[in-house]
């Protein structure tokens, strides 16, 4: 299922910042600040720690989500550009 088409974080950032600053940087915020409030108030690394990779691996695959969805719509735009030139030319 691999791809070879890569698609940055900046591009997803430039094409959708809301979503993408909600889906993929919001996990990623939330687990240092997790991981912060656990130094701070001297909990338990043990929960936090792998609450925070959890929550990596999360971003990560909502990071693969985001590239996968901005590649669709992009598909999509040049099949309809494709079916309106094709028509055009009747």
């Amino acid at each position: 299922m691999g791809g070879t088409d890569s698609t940055t974080i900046s591009e997803l950032y430039r094409a959708d910042p809301v979503g993408t600053g909600l889906l993929v940087f919001g996990p990623v915020v939330v687990a240092v600040v997790q991981l912060a409030n656990s130094l701070v108030n001297g909990l338990s690394l043990a929960v936090a720690v792998p609450f925070a990779v959890v929550l990596l691996a999360f971003a990560a695959l909502l990071a693969q989500h985001q590239a996968a969805m901005h590649r669709t719509r992009e598909l999509r735009a040049t099949v309809d550009l494709g079916a309106v030139s094709r028509l055009d030319r009747r």
